[in-house]
């Protein structure tokens, strides 16, 4: 696998990390860092500076190992190789909203007002609609994708059961995008709800869908 361009990638985005925890490390004096926020956008968890400001980038770091380290022990026919490129792109797309969510948590900590629930529901509808854009391109393979008794018994299965999925998910992750940007403050509360359907729908809907069609080819073939 060619793993130098992606690791290049998430030193960069980690980079950026350091160097905004490095930045807010003065300004934030003793402060605590807050690590977790209720659907109301408040905080409701903390940790002391030092974790806290490392938090995300360990976290990235962590990421970064598994997804880079996850080839070199699949089996020889796990054919990861065939959807490198989608599976990057998720890799690099995943750090960059640590990044997004880094750096709105410590401009949170240093008193900026930071609407964190609508910033949480925007960033990851906008990474869902990125994966299901990618879904269509991705091939048989054993490391990641829809992965269901029936896709993985037959390619042909696994095929039309992504292509619908990178539908589904992209109409879902700009649902949750356009929920975040534009739903009144009387409803933010509930945004998670919004956050939720947009990932489980699409989910369940392409295991089903992965059924029927299995159901379909078995009977055209028989």
């Amino acid at each position: 696998m060619r793993l130098f361009k992606p690791l290049v990638g998430s030193a960069i985005l980690i980079g950026l990390m350091l160097a905004a925890s490095a930045y807010a490390w003065g300004p934030l004096g003793d402060a605590l860092v807050p690590t977790h926020f209720g659907v109301d956008g408040r905080p409701n968890g903390f940790m002391p500076k030092l974790p806290g400001v490392l938090f995300m980038p360990i976290v990235g770091s962590a990421i970064t190992a598994l997804l880079s380290g996850l080839p070199a022990v699949m089996p020889a026919n796990a054919r990861l190789e065939r959807s490198w490129g989608p599976y990057v792109v998720v890799w690099l797309a995943v750090l960059a909203l640590l990044l997004v969510v880094h750096l709105a948590v410590l401009a949170y900590a240093l008193g900026v007002q930071v609407d964190m629930t609508r910033g949480v529901v925007v960033g990851v509808g906008a990474l869902i609609a990125v994966i299901g854009n990618l879904l269509g391109k991705v091939r048989y393979n054993y490391v990641f994708g829809i992965r269901t008794p029936w896709t993985l018994s037959n390619e042909r299965v696994w095929d039309r059961t992504h292509r619908f999925a990178g539908w589904a998910m992209t109409l879902g992750g700009l649902c949750v995008l356009a929920a975040g940007l534009a739903a009144p403050a009387a409803l933010e509360k509930n945004l998670h709800w919004a956050l939720l359907a947009g990932v489980l729908t699409p989910t369940f809907a392409s295991a089903v869908y992965s059924f029927i069609e299995s159901r379909r080819i078995e009977r055209t073939t028989a």
